[in-house]
């Protein structure tokens, strides 16, 4: 069984798991407030209050931030995107249109949206560089991708790298992911490390488990753990 059939297999017992934290309206209002910050990064480069742009969010699960953007095109792709909409149905934005399948095979014409995001998916996926060809083929070529992942430093994303998390196959450093979506042919609009908002998310719908919550702590206090985040351009291929 390959690393990413061990990691979907894994990811609906989070899920699941954290189903009433999910539902809870105090944190809808936390993705709410994430996805408004992530409209007016994204707005110094494209009209995101355009209701006919068309956006597509990858593995955004049952917290996906298109659920609060204006546009009237709303398109979200997840593995397991039957088992979302049924557990999490009463949450989701009912006028997003949900596809389930993999980020290596979208499934959609070329050139097809304004806007892509993924957000915590490059490490979760199968292939990182199909992956990455799949978003530059369905952008457009005047369209925006934002791509927000953790990223670990010191002696965290040593411990990561060598003793893999079943549900992450891939693990990156600021510079390596970078250094990827560089390989990738994306050109670089925007770079932002560490925001405020995105950084509260390692401590949310995490392990409670003594130790976890300690090592966590730890970690954190030794700036291991970071969110980095990308706005990109179709680039020259």
């Amino acid at each position: 069984m390959s690393k990413w059939d061990v990691a979907q297999q894994l990811e609906p017992l989070h899920w699941i798991e954290k189903k009433g934290e999910i539902l809870d309206a105090e944190y809808r209002s936390k993705i709410e407030q994430r996805s408004l910050e992530l409209q007016g990064l994204l707005g110094k480069h494209i009209d995101c209050s355009n209701p006919e742009i068309t956006v597509l969010e990858i593995g955004g699960g049952a917290t996906q931030l298109i659920d609060f953007f204006p546009s009237k095109n709303k398109h979200a792709v997840d593995p397991l995107a039957d088992m979302y909409t049924s557990e999490f149905a009463d949450v989701l934005n009912p006028k997003v249109q949900w596809k389930q399948a993999k980020a290596e095979d979208l499934g959609y014409e070329d050139d097809n949206f304004d806007i892509v995001i993924a957000r915590n998916v490059l490490d979760h996926v199968e292939s990182l560089e199909t992956v990455l060809s799949e978003i530059q083929r369905v952008v457009k070529k005047d369209g925006i991708v934002y791509i927000g992942i953790n990223v670990f430093s010191g002696p965290l994303y040593i411990y990561r790298y060598m003793v893999k998390d079943k549900e992450h196959p891939y693990t990156f450093s600021h510079n390596s992911i970078k250094r990827a979506l560089l390989r990738g042919g994306f050109g670089m609009l925007e770079v932002v490390q560490d925001s405020a908002n995105q950084m509260a998310h390692f401590t949310e719908l995490e392990s409670q488990a003594f130790v976890k919550k300690v090592l966590r702590s730890v970690f954190l206090g030794l700036h291991c753990y970071h969110f980095s985040e990308f706005v990109l351009n179709k680039g020259r291929r």
